[in-house]
């Protein structure tokens, strides 16, 4: 029986139900905040449908979001390197529901199972390239074809063409200006590929979104599926 998130659908059969230990996947509340940088990991977290965001929090009173994990991974992946403490501030911006795998069960399943830390390393591998191209991807994109591409990572996470997320999360998303967003969302709407909803946007035209994203969206897509191939 598949579990609906990747990484654990591709462990062996006896690891992930050494994991999940007949849990049922939970709704994680939104705008909380799972773990704090420097803080003892407790848990990992394995979507199954929405996103758990890896904010970095600056001295200054800054944030950006480095990275956004959904249903293709998990949050936590530290715990499996050796890490007891967490390397981001994780929060939930978007309607997520994950299992929460205590992390001491993490640890006495990568003692039984050795293909529980090989998967953990090859995808700590996969989300450093991942995050080697956002970093490309803010550095040298338009703002709305970075949306787009947002817009449909969100999609994919979500399984929805309904993309819950406010201005103010997406501004930190793309370390833009909350009114850079909103002028970049009129683009998309006025292209006729998404359209205005209550609390975020609704794809549209899926095609055309992905003609306007710039090519991280392909690419990145690519890298997990070449992990779970």
């Amino acid at each position: 029986m598949r579990s609906g998130n990747r990484f654990l659908d591709a462990l062996p059969a006896a690891a992930a139900q050494a994991l999940i230990a007949g849990d049922e996947p939970r709704e994680l509340p939104f705008g909380s905040t799972l773990v704090r940088r420097d803080e003892k990991l407790r848990a990992i977290h394995f979507p199954v449908s929405g996103a758990i965001s890896d904010i970095e929090e600056q001295p200054d009173g800054g944030a950006a979001e480095t990275a956004a994990v959904g249903p293709e991974g998990l949050s936590g992946v530290e715990l499996l390197l050796d890490v007891p403490n967490a390397l981001l501030t994780r929060v939930i911006q978007t309607p997520t529901t994950a299992f929460a795998v205590p992390a001491e069960r993490v640890l006495a399943v990568q003692r039984e199972h050795a293909a529980l830390g090989s998967l953990g390393r090859r995808y700590a591998a996969v989300m450093l390239r991942a995050g080697a191209i956002t970093s490309a991807c803010n550095a040298r994109h338009v703002v709305t074809r970075r949306l787009a591409r947002w817009v449909l990572r969100m999609a994919d996470r979500l399984r929805s063409d309904e993309v819950v997320l406010t201005h103010d999360a997406t501004s930190l998303m793309l370390g833009v200006r909350r009114s850079t967003v909103t002028q970049a969302m009129r683009d998309l709407q006025r292209s006729g590929t998404i359209a205005g909803a209550r609390k975020g946007a609704r794809i549209v035209d899926r095609s055309g979104l992905e003609t306007l994203a710039c090519s991280c969206y392909t690419e990145e897509r690519a890298l997990y599926d070449a992990l779970y191939a």
